[in-house]
């Protein structure tokens, strides 16, 4: 263990702090405590995840517990979840939300925007889609662009959710903002890195109790910023005694970087989201309809980035056309700056009915029903990649238009019953969804799904046991810039003449090769197949839940290198000054005669979206309440995770060695099964368990929570085919002539095709395995009478930071985040 100077900082705020907490005027009157309605001087206030006690494996986290959490983005409620692993919160980098995943990288715990792709995220009952942005500079998936500040409660299902939910391959994550009336309500949060601002307040704005609320924050770290504001505004009537809401919602963010290096080299990224919903529901109460409801959501987000940056290049050539053929080049000057704009704006338009009923039966039972419907239209109206022709940041390099690219169409529908007696809870759900544009036929996926909770034995004393059990399929429809992908352009020099005497006198053609592989209709849904079995024991002092899943995912999307052959001339080259060479009719001409030629061939590479990522996870989590110790006011909560995954991608992925014989370029391209690291296959695997010491002290508004973070195993491997690849053969091979062939024992016996033995070291595939080693961190909220809350954390506090060895990469890994801590003062009127 180090004492570094950064160790001491936290513990002094700490001891600080904890003098403060001792501090509380006006908490007594007359030897008599008064009455408080804030959450901190409750006794059994919740400050940490909860497990639903409905069916499902689902996460729980009231208004208490993100106050106590202070989380910048929804990348830090994971850390709440079973066996959840600390992360020093921050904006500066890409922040992604997912569960169930081994997240750990290079000693720190980082999560990867693939496995995002796959969470659904609803605010509010609104899902947000980002499935039409194209080349952004942030992901629509990027957690910093949505705010925690309008958060009030939150709900993470991490197992098989309701029939509702689709176009997800990972988890639901729903998010209820502040509604209604709303005291005046600021906060600050300070961290080294951080600043925060908050600033809302809801109103009443008429007597039959319609609400406006409104909120605004605004985020800083570094070169990085953002900010927004939210406008909520909740109506309700009592036509014929019947109920009937209805609530408009508009939120809008901007976020702005800038990476200035110097003046010839600087980047600016920005993006502005604008979403709308309107939800109306009516409650009828009628035999055969209970409540009706109606939501028409939009969505207008724009994102751009500005690239500005000198290219050194001397005499390149360079051609805009879009087709395959010979052309004339423009020759670009030599050290000129170019400004590279990409510009996204993605779009969606929403609309979803639902209705439900119930019967209530004999013996306490009762049968519920509902169904819905929901369509969505989505597609990108943005100017694309843009440039100077005369300054193309490169040679291979087109303009593109994403409003060429069709518009998305998606349906969706289920059905859902719902079945409870005393002792037996049970959700059954079909649900169908639906993708269609311009080019592609409807692309569908059935989904079944279960999920059951069986109270198997109750005591009057207060002893249950109850079980719970699930299984579901679950999926995700491709995304825009998976079926468009972008074309590509590979251009090759065919002739080059530059008269040093006489300025002006050039000539250059390029032969360009486009595959036009712009669409994919191959593409299928990604889809996931969960298994869950679980117990639930209580006691009149000790609660433990405990589930164990399976997922299988099949068809995830990867991608598959392919070489395409060409061929083009190679024009002689002329060496004489004061020549004028031409082209016309499709060939180069000079005083009258036809410059000679040679025909070659060369590969384009094309990248291609394909359905060949296959995961299988897992594990067992836990969570166990082991009650209050009384004298010392602390409760103790234990919660663990054991997962295993293993991922395996069946791309065939083409490799063209870079070798010149006699001038001429490699004529053999490979075909492997092994991607373009050293295999094909990861396994990796982690137990992780938090113990969190949760103290309270309602007297004074105090709750402190000190989280001691145990990674006990964490191995990753990699693989090929299960097991190692030092020296792997091609499965295939093509030459020229585009024709593809098995690779046979022939061919190894052949030294022409030595140069397609791919050799890889053989320490990239031993396994990696890490002794225990563990973190501390610590949560402290402090109220001052009823309008004032501090809260204190730090990450890490005792600085430890151990050092593991990775025999993979033949290096040392310090593991966990450095120490942090932060500030957050919450003032409501």
């Amino acid at each position: 263990m180090r004492y570094s100077t950064l160790y001491k900082i936290p513990i002094r705020i700490v001891t600080i702090f904890l003098l403060l907490s001792s501090l509380h005027p006006g908490n007594y009157l007359h030897g008599q405590e008064q009455p408080d309605t804030l959450s901190f001087y409750l006794p059994n206030i919740l400050v940490t995840a909860i497990e639903s006690k409905t069916p499902g494996t689902v996460s729980l986290l009231p208004a208490s517990t993100l106050e106590h959490t202070q989380p910048i983005t929804i990348a830090d409620l994971t850390q709440l979840l079973p066996g959840g692993l600390t992360n020093n919160s921050g904006v500066t980098d890409a922040q992604y939300f997912s569960v169930r995943e081994v997240s750990l990288k290079n000693g720190v715990n980082q999560f990867h925007k693939n496995a995002a792709m796959g969470a659904q995220i609803w605010v509010d009952g609104s899902p947000l889609h980002f499935n039409t942005g194209i080349n952004e500079p942030y992901e629509g998936y990027d957690a910093r662009f949505l705010s925690l500040n309008q958060v009030k409660e939150a709900e993470i299902i991490r197992g098989i959710p309701s029939a509702r939910y689709g176009n997800l391959t990972n988890s639901v994550l729903l998010l209820k903002t502040h509604q209604g009336r709303m005291p005046l309500s600021t906060s600050i949060r300070y961290n080294p890195k951080l600043k925060q601002y908050m600033l809302g307040k809801g109103f009443c704005i008429s007597p039959q109790g319609h609400t406006l609320n409104l909120l605004a924050d605004y985020t800083s770290q570094g070169d990085f910023h953002t900010g927004g504001i939210r406008l909520a505004n909740l109506c309700h009537w009592l036509p014929a005694g019947k109920k009937l809401e209805l609530s408009l919602t508009y939120t809008s963010r901007i976020g702005k970087e800038k990476q200035f290096v110097n003046e010839q080299n600087h980047t600016q990224r920005q993006r502005l989201d604008q979403r709308f919903s309107i939800q109306g529901e009516w409650q009828p109460d009628r035999r055969w309809l209970k409540k009706l409801s109606l939501r028409i959501d939009g969505s207008l987000q724009k994102s751009k980035q500005t690239k500005s940056q000198v290219n050194n290049a001397s005499s390149q050539l360079y051609t805009d056309q879009k087709e395959s053929g010979e052309w004339e080049a423009h020759v670009l000057s030599s050290n000129y700056m170019y400004t590279l704009v990409n510009e996204s704006r993605p779009f969606y338009v929403e609309t979803e009915m639902l209705a439900s009923t119930s019967f209530p039966l004999r013996q306490r039972r009762e049968i519920s029903l509902a169904a819905g419907f929901s369509w969505r239209g989505e597609g990108n109206e943005g100017r694309g990649r843009d440039f100077d022709r005369q300054r193309p940041p490169s040679t291979s390099i087109r303009p593109r238009s994403f409003r060429e690219i069709p518009s998305l169409h998606t349906f969706g529908g289920f059905i859902e019953a719902t079945y409870r007696t005393p002792n037996l809870h049970v959700e059954a759900g079909l649900r169908n969804q639906g993708l269609k544009s311009r080019d592609y036929a409807l692309i569908y996926q059935t989904e079944p799904r279960l999920n059951l909770l069986w109270s198997l034995c109750s005591s009057p004393s207060g002893y249950t046991l109850s079980l719970k059990a699930g299984v579901g399929w679950i999926s995700f429809m491709p995304t825009l810039e998976k079926l468009y992908p972008e074309a590509i352009y590979n251009d090759k020099v065919s002739f080059y003449y530059n008269d040093s005497n006489e300025s002006g006198n050039t000539l250059g053609i390029l032969t360009t090769h486009a595959p036009g592989m712009e669409r994919n209709m191959k593409l299928k849904p990604t889809v996931n197949r969960k298994i869950e079995v679980g117990l639930i024991g209580k006691t009149p002092a000790i609660r433990l839940d405990m589930t164990v899943f399976f997922e299988k995912q099949t068809d995830g999307f990867s991608s598959s290198a392919q070489y395409i052959p060409f061929s083009y001339r190679e024009y002689d080259y002329l060496s004489t000054a004061q020549l004028r060479p031409e082209y016309k009719d499709g060939q180069v001409w000079v005083n009258g005669k036809a410059v000679p030629y040679q025909e070659k061939y060369s590969y384009t590479p094309v990248s291609v979206p394909v359905n060949t990522l296959h995961r299988k996870k897992h594990g067992i989590e836990m969570v166990a309440d082991l009650g209050t110790f009384s004298p010392l006011r602390t409760s103790l909560i234990v919660d663990g995770i054991w997962l295993y995954v293993r991922e395996k991608n069946t791309a065939l992925n083409g490799i063209w060695p870079i070798q010149y014989t006699d001038k001429t370029e490699y004529p053999y391209v490979g075909f492997y099964d092994k991607q373009g690291g050293p295999g094909n296959e990861s396994r990796s695997e982690i137990i992780s368990t938090n113990f969190r010491f949760i103290t309270r002290i309602p007297r004074i508004g105090l709750v402190t929570t000190l989280t001691w973070q145990m990674i006990w195993l964490y191995k990753y491997r990699t693989l090929y085919n299960g097991s190692t690849g030092e020296n792997v053969w091609p499965l295939y091979w093509c030459g020229t002539d585009g024709i593809i062939h098995p690779f046979t024992e022939t061919q190894k016996e052949d030294p022409a095709f030595a140069p397609l033995l791919s050799t890889t070291a053989p320490e990239r595939f031993l396994p990696n395995s890490y002794k225990p080693y563990g973190m501390l961190n610590i949560r402290v909220n402090k109220a001052f009478g009823e309008h004032i809350t501090l809260a204190f954390f730090a990450n890490n506090l005792a600085d430890i930071r151990p050092t593991r060895y990775s025999a993979s990469t033949r290096s040392y890994l310090q593991q966990n985040t450095q120490p942090f801590f932060g500030l957050e003062l919450q003032i409501k009127l």
